[in-house]
This record gives structure tokens, C-alpha cells and sequence, in this order.
């Protein structure tokens, strides 16, 4: 039952992994779309409001398709191949096989055998059934129809740790208590023999919003990320996205001394204009000047008739 338990563990791990990269794959190809180049105010916050979003949407998004799974595999009640939901019996002289819920005490308290209530959990009834996962001399073969019952008392209890009809149901209620705690672990290597290379994890919580006792139901439901770390680059941003052209205003109080000043240099500018454009200007303009005063000066009367225009002139 231990090995089903890790394995369980280490696919919710690379699940967790998995559901995580690919979510930040996809934010990574997301696009800024604006007609202006934003401010460096602007960008920060637009960018602390999508990631905020994204990691929302990532978790809510991976809570419904997890609860969907788990939902379906209710609906279809599969026998797990440990037996430990439904197992099978044969009737003697015959080929027939009948399947018999497995049916667990209910515990009060979920650390210690021996505190067991009259309660039963059936796994017909419900997947969640749990039972104090632990190391057992056990040799008492299951009978059916009754309550699992230990013939010994055990050897040890895994303080958190739990198993029941469905592995992964058993999982998601049990805690990593024990790995936190080295003594704990050192009785658990030295009645298996296994997890030699195993040491005893971190227990401060300084460095963890997960204490020791949280479930490992809410460690896969946080995508079991102690934390998200994201930082801004608007140099970055500003060299891939360079505007095509810049453009600045500035709003200033027109002061007496300043409208002075301003108009000054109007008229200043327009005089130096006229004193370099007047003796240009009157070389274009006399001879004609002069042409028009000879013809006044020679010309007595204009006759108009209706069909042309004739000029008369008397010597």
C-alpha cells in the first residue's frame, strides 16, 4: 500500500510541474497591445494586474478539471487493484464471483488505532473512507462483510498518513507530518529498511505559508508552489516595443515678465524681418510704380465698348 501511496505522490508532483510550465509558456506568448508606449507607472501595474490574473485563473482552472477527475472516478466506482475499495470472492464449487465492499472503522482520531468508534465507512458508500496508515504484523485474512480488524496491534502508526478505499482519496487527507520529524523517520527506516538517503525536511515556517500538518489535498490544489516570484524589466519592454515617434508637452503660467519677454521677441524677430525683406521688396515694386504714373500722365479718357476694350491716348 506504501508503494501505490508514492507513486500517487510522485504523479501529483509532475502534474503539478507540468500544469505549471505549461501555464507559463502560455502567459509568456501573451501580447501588449496599445496605440501609445506606456509609462513606466502604467506598465508596472498593468503587468502586477495580468500576473495576478494569470495565477488566478492557473489555479482555478486546474481546481475544476482536478475535482472533474476526481468526480468521475466516483461515478464509475473502479476496483483498485490493491483491493482496498472492492474485492472479490469465489463460491466454492462453482464459477461464479461475488464482490464485496470493503468496509473500514471509523476513527476518531486519526493518529491512533486504538481510539476506534463503533462507526463503519463503507467503500460503496463513499471513496473517502481513511484508516491510520502504518506498519502491521498482520496475518488475518479479510473476511467479507466485516469490518477491517487488526489481529495484533501495530508497530507503528505514520502520524498524518493515511490509507483507504482509493489511494489517491487516502492521499489527499494525509499530511508529510512525519518527514518534517527525524525521529519519526528514523523508526520507519529501521523497520522497512528502506529510505536510507532520506532526511528529515526544513520544519520552519518562516520560510513556508504550508505548515507540516496541511494536507496534501491542499498542497495539490495550490499546484503545491510555496510561492510566485515575478519581476519587471519596462527597459526591456521599451526596446521591443520602441514607439515610431516621441512626442512631449508641458504646461507652464504665462508671468508678466515671461508674456514680455514672449512678445518682445515677436516684434523684435518681425522688425529684423522687414529691414532684410524692404530692399528687395522695393526693387520689385518702383518700376512698375513707375510705369503706372506715365500712363496717368498721357492717357485722357478710356472708352469701353461692350464687345472689346480699347485705350485712346491723345499726344
Amino acid at each position: 500500500m506504501a508503494s501505490a501511496q508514492f507513486q500517487v505522490l510522485s504523479i501529483l508532483c509532475r502534474t503539478s510541474r507540468q500544469v505549471v510550465s505549461d501555464a507559463l509558456k502560455g502567459f509568456a506568448s501573451t501580447a501588449i497591445f496599445s496605440p501609445n508606449a506606456l509609462s513606466r507607472g502604467v506598465f508596472n501595474s498593468y503587468i502586477g494586474m495580468s500576473i495576478e490574473q494569470f495565477q488566478k485563473n492557473t489555479l482555478n482552472s486546474f481546481r475544476s478539471y482536478h475535482h472533474f477527475v476526481l468526480s468521475l472516478l466516483a461515478e464509475h466506482r473502479f476496483i483498485s487493484a490493491l483491493r482496498t475499495n472492492f474485492y472479490t470472492r469465489s463460491v466454492p464449487d462453482s464459477n461464479i464471483s461475488v464482490t464485496f465492499p470493503a468496509i473500514y472503522p471509523q476513527q476518531i482520531n486519526q493518529t491512533q488505532s486504538s481510539l476506534m468508534s463503533n462507526e463503519t465507512c463503507r467503500c460503496d458508500h463513499t471513496r473517502d473512507c481513511v484508516y491510520p496508515a502504518g506498519i502491521y504484523n498482520q496475518s488475518k485474512s479479510i473476511i467479507p462483510n466485516e469490518v477491517f480488524s487488526l489481529d495484533a496491534s501495530p508497530l507503528f502508526i505514520v502520524p498524518g498518513f493515511q490509507v483507504g478505499c482509493v489511494p489517491q482519496n487516502a492521499l489527499l487527507q494525509s499530511t508529510l507530518e512525519c518527514f518534517y520529524n527525524k525521529s519519526c523517520l528514523d523508526i520507519v527506516i529501521s523497520l522497512t529498511g528502506a529510505l536510507h538517503t532520506i532526511s528529515a525536511l526544513n520544519i520552519s515556517n518562516s520560510f513556508s505559508r504550508f505548515s507540516p500538518t496541511t494536507t496534501i489535498g491542499i498542497l495539490f490544489d495550490n499546484l503545491m508552489v510555496e510561492s510566485w516570484k515575478n519581476s519587471t524589466d519596462f527597459a526591456a519592454y521599451f526596446q521591443t516595443c520602441p514607439p515610431k515617434a516621441c512626442s512631449y508637452s508641458y504646461v507652464k503660467r504665462f508671468f508678466l515678465t515671461y508674456m514680455i519677454a514672449t512678445m518682445t521677441s515677436i516684434f523684435g524677430g518681425l522688425s529684423v524681418a522687414l529691414r532684410i525683406t524692404s530692399p528687395c521688396v522695393g526693387t520689385i515694386c518702383c518700376p512698375f510704380l513707375i510705369n503706372i504714373q506715365d500712363l496717368h500722365e498721357t492717357c485722357d479718357y478710356f472708352l469701353i465698348p461692350f464687345d472689346e476694350l480699347t485705350i485712346q491716348c491723345q499726344n
